[in-house]
């Protein structure tokens, strides 16, 4: 499903926040990256759904060489790739059930399977009660279930979770991780980025850890 090789990634004013990384995941496969903040493992998922590029090394996602994919391709990646943001990026103009929607109608599915889905996802993250409010009416724990309803509703390939759990209380985040892992189990690749790393060697038998930009186990 993925592999990096040589991978480096530099931002401006040199900043390095990968170091020749290479990883291999397999399809199907539930990993979770671990290691402190600012360790780079942000940057590790943002390169896998091409927000950035890398600044040396190749990256497949699928077979699609994505270290090199041209700009109008992207979306056409994306697609197939569900993603949970650390800071949520919501439609702030948008209701949740509008929020979630969205990523179905840039699909042009039909609007009673938009429904369905919507309220589907809504019931699994236990906001339907929520799904005529607007973002700022909710709490950040509410805005992070938002924001994994998003990445699930179209039933993805991928699902790329970056701290999908850390504004929610403890029952939540049980049961958000529990779905991930039954996603997971019905052939779903997950990757999950925490720096809880104890919790990650409980849960996966896929433990990457990253610090300073490197692999460190």
């Amino acid at each position: 499903m993925i592999q990096m090789r040589h991978i480096t990634k530099v931002y401006e004013k040199g900043i390095q926040a990968l170091n020749d990384i290479n990883v291999e995941i397999g399809r199907g496969e539930m990993v979770f990256i671990t290691g402190p903040s600012g360790a780079g493992k942000t940057t590790f998922l943002k390169l896998i759904y091409a927000e950035t590029k890398p600044t040396s090394g190749l990256l497949f996602v699928g077979g699609k060489n994505v270290s090199s994919l041209a700009s109008r391709d992207v979306p056409y990646l994306r697609r197939r790739i569900g993603v949970v943001y650390q800071d949520f990026k919501l439609l702030y103009q948008k209701t949740v059930f509008e929020n979630i929607a969205f990523a179905l109608r840039v699909i042009s599915l039909p609007s009673a399977e938009i429904y369905k889905r919507t309220i589907k996802v809504l019931n699994i993250v236990e906001l339907t009660h929520k799904k005529d409010a607007f973002p700022h009416q909710l709490s950040g724990g509410e805005q992070q279930r938002v924001a994994i309803a998003r990445a699930i509703v179209n039933d993805p390939v991928l699902i790329l979770a970056d701290e999908p759990t850390g504004n929610l209380d403890a029952g939540m985040a049980a049961n958000i991780m529990n779905f991930f892992m039954e996603t997971n189990h019905q052939g779903t690749t997950v990757i999950v980025a925490t720096h809880n790393k104890e919790k990650a060697l409980k849960m996966g038998t896929h433990v990457i850890h990253v610090d300073s930009g490197q692999i460190v186990g």
